[in-house]
C-alpha cells in the first residue's frame, strides 16, 4: 500500500530522485481487483504515463517489490529503461505455490502464474535483485533463480539474515541508491 512507503518516498527524493508510485487495482485503496492481467496494464499504463510527461526511458528505473517485481519484469522486458531494481522476486508465482502445496497441481488449478522468468532475459538494461536469506514469504533460491535467468549487467545482493520486512528498511533501499548511483 502506497500509505506505508512514505518513508521510502521520502528516501527517494532524498537522493534527488523522481518518484512514481503505483497502486495496483484492488490494493491500497484502488478499485478493481487484482489479476496478472490486471496488474500488467496498471504498470505499463504508469510506464507509458512517465513517458508521456517527457521523461526518457534512460531516466526510469523500475523498481518492484514482492509480488509488484512480476509486472515489472514484464515491463522491463517489453520496454527500454535504464534499469531494473528487484526486491524478493520470485522466478513464477506458481513456483511458490508448487512449494507450498507440493500434492496439488497448482499449474492447472492456478489462474495467475507471474512467470518471471519466462520474461527476465528479455531486459535489456542493468539488474540488482536484493533478497534475504531468511525470507519466508519469498524465500531466497527463487530469487536466484531468477536471477540465473537473466542476461548481464546483473547483480545479486544477498540482505544477511533477514526476512520480506528487509523491503521497508533504509538500508536496503540505500543499496539500491548505490546501484542506481552507478548505472
Amino acid at each position: 500500500e502506497i500509505a506505508d512507503r512514505a518513508d521510502r518516498f521520502a528516501f527517494y527524493q532524498a537522493q534527488g530522485y523522481g518518484v512514481a508510485f503505483l497502486s495496483y487495482r484492488g490494493y491500497g485503496g484502488s478499485t478493481g481487483a487484482p489479476s496478472e492481467p490486471g496488474l500488467l496494464t496498471d504498470a505499463k499504463a504508469a510506464y507509458d504515463h512517465l513517458r508521456q510527461q517527457g521523461i526518457a526511458p534512460d531516466r526510469i528505473v523500475l523498481v518492484g517489490e514482492s509480488l509488484g517485481t512480476g509486472p515489472a519484469v514484464i515491463t522491463a522486458a517489453a520496454n527500454p529503461v535504464a534499469a531494473v531494481v528487484l526486491e524478493a522476486p520470485y522466478s513464477a508465482a506458481v513456483d511458490i505455490a508448487r512449494r507450498a502445496y507440493p500434492w496439488a497441481p497448482v499449474g492447472l488449478l492456478m489462474k495467475d502464474q507471474y512467470r518471471s522468468r519466462d520474461h527476465i532475459a528479455a531486459i535489456n538494461a542493468p539488474l540488482l535483485i536484493l533478497h534475504g536469506q531468511k525470507d519466508r514469504v519469498i524465500p531466497q533460491g527463487f530469487g536466484r533463480r531468477l536471477f540465473a535467468a537473466a542476461r548481464d549487467p546483473k547483480t545479486f545482493l544477498s540482505l544477511g539474515p533477514v526476512g520480506h520486512e528487509a523491503l521497508f528498511s533504509p538500508a536496503t533501499w540505500a543499496e539500491e541508491a548505490a546501484f542506481i548511483d552507478v548505472e
